[in-house]
C-alpha cells in the first residue's frame, strides 16, 4: 500500500468573510468640531499669564519696600561727603565698621573722595539678604566724574533701628 503525504495537510475549503465591510463615510458628511473647547484654552492661558505678571509685579514691589529704607540710609552716607564733618559721618558707620576701620582711617579716606560728587551716582544694582538674624542690604552705584567711571558698592546693616554703614568699596 503507497502512503503519500501532503504536507499541505488536508486543508478546509476557503470561504468568504462572514462580517461586513466597514464603508467610510465621505467627508461631506463629517461634523466641525466646535470652537468652545479652544475658547477655553485661550481664557484658560490668559488667566495663567495674568497671574504670572501679577506675581512678577508683587515680587518687584516687594523688593523695592524692603530696599527703601537701606537705600535711603545709602543716599544718606554718600551725600555726606559733600559736608567737612568726617567724623558726623564716622558716626553714621556699624559698630562692626568702627571696630575694623578706625576714625583717624575714615578721616584719611573721606579727604581722599570727598572730591567725587556722589550724590550723582546712580543706582545700578541692590540686594536684600537675612542671615543668622543679620539683615544686610547692597548696593551698586555707578558715578562719572572727569571722564572717569567709578563703581561704589556699598553695604548697609540694620543695627538696632537704624541702618548703618557696614562697608564700602570704590572701584
Amino acid at each position: 500500500m503507497e502512503e503519500s503525504i501532503n504536507p499541505m495537510g488536508d486543508l478546509p475549503p476557503v470561504t468568504q468573510p462572514t462580517t461586513p465591510v466597514v464603508q467610510a463615510t465621505p467627508p461631506e458628511s463629517v461634523q466641525p468640531v466646535e470652537r468652545k473647547s479652544s475658547k477655553k484654552l485661550v481664557i484658560g492661558i490668559l488667566i495663567g499669564l495674568g497671574i504670572f505678571i501679577a506675581l512678577i509685579a508683587s515680587i518687584f514691589l516687594i523688593v523695592g519696600l524692603t530696599t527703601k529704607e537701606p537705600l535711603q540710609a545709602s543716599n544718606q552716607f554718600l551725600a555726606g561727603f559733600a559736608t567737612n564733618d568726617a567724623q558726623a559721618l564716622y558716626s553714621t558707620t556699624s559698630t562692626k565698621f568702627q571696630n575694623v576701620v578706625t576714625s583717624t582711617d575714615f578721616e584719611t579716606f573721606f579727604l581722599k573722595y570727598k572730591v567725587l560728587p556722589f550724590t550723582e551716582a546712580k543706582v545700578t544694582a541692590k540686594s536684600i539678604e537675612t542671615q543668622s538674624s543679620m539683615t544686610v542690604a547692597t548696593f551698586t552705584y555707578s558715578l562719572k566724574y572727569n571722564s572717569e567711571t567709578y563703581e561704589i558698592e556699598i553695604e548697609m546693616i540694620k543695627q538696632g533701628e537704624d541702618w548703618k554703614l557696614l562697608s564700602m568699596q570704590i572701584i
